[in-house]
């Protein structure tokens, strides 16, 4: 921190004596207090009366440490796991869900295609959407997932290509409405949502 900065802006400042705009009280009320924290007292002082339920973890290998011995027993090493276990079941506490398959399990055809059905449950996805998904930047449109944007910088490599070439794109999200009825009928309600100022509309090749 510069020392040659003046207290107020050095940050946030509570202490109307140093800048700011609070004061702090000159006492505290101690059963407001305590009963504000009643909960931390009383975890520290089951963990202070029974000091054999946290025993077995220090005996743990410095690597073996960690959040996960309390998911899967099997983590333990063999030689404390049966006093893990006891303590366990004193808490009446149970191991959290079995591990996730391993890869070769979840890569077979018939999960593969049950895990492509679940993804595209909100927003069907067209049948490029993998190549997509590689290359674009993807929005969720019209109950569709498209492409919006490529990752790369290609605009001039596609302004040439769809210029002097051919250029593909995916629009099999657009669907055909069939609107039946009088023929007229129909040609006097779509103008309503046209006009002929702004280019052709529905009867212009009438």
């Amino acid at each position: 921190m510069d020392e040659d900065q003046p207290i107020s802006s050095r940050g946030p400042q509570f202490d109307e004596l140093l800048g700011g705009d609070e004061s702090i009280p000159p006492s505290v009320v101690v059963n407001d207090f305590l009963e504000a924290r009643i909960t931390e007292i009383e975890a520290l002082s089951s963990v202070i009366e029974n000091p054999t339920q946290f025993a077995s973890r220090k005996d743990f290998p410095r690597h073996l440490r960690r959040r996960a011995m309390s998911h899967n027993v099997k983590r333990i090493p063999k030689r404390i796991r049966g006093l893990h276990e006891s303590l366990r079941e004193k808490s009446n506490t149970r191991e959290g869900p079995n591990k996730v398959p391993r890869r070769k399990w979840r890569r077979r055809p018939r999960e593969l295609l049950k895990e492509y059905n679940r993804r595209q449950r909100k927003f069907i996805w067209l049948e490029t959407h993998i190549w997509h998904a590689k290359r674009f930047h993807m929005v969720e449109k019209w109950g569709y997932k498209l492409p919006y944007r490529p990752c790369d910088k290609n605009y001039r490599a596609c302004y040439r290509a769809s210029a002097e070439h051919c250029l593909l794109q995916d629009f099999s999200y657009l669907n055909c409405i069939e609107l039946r009825g009088d023929f007229h009928c129909i040609i006097e309600g779509l103008k309503c949502h046209t006009s002929d100022r702004t280019g052709n509309t529905f009867d212009s090749r009438l």
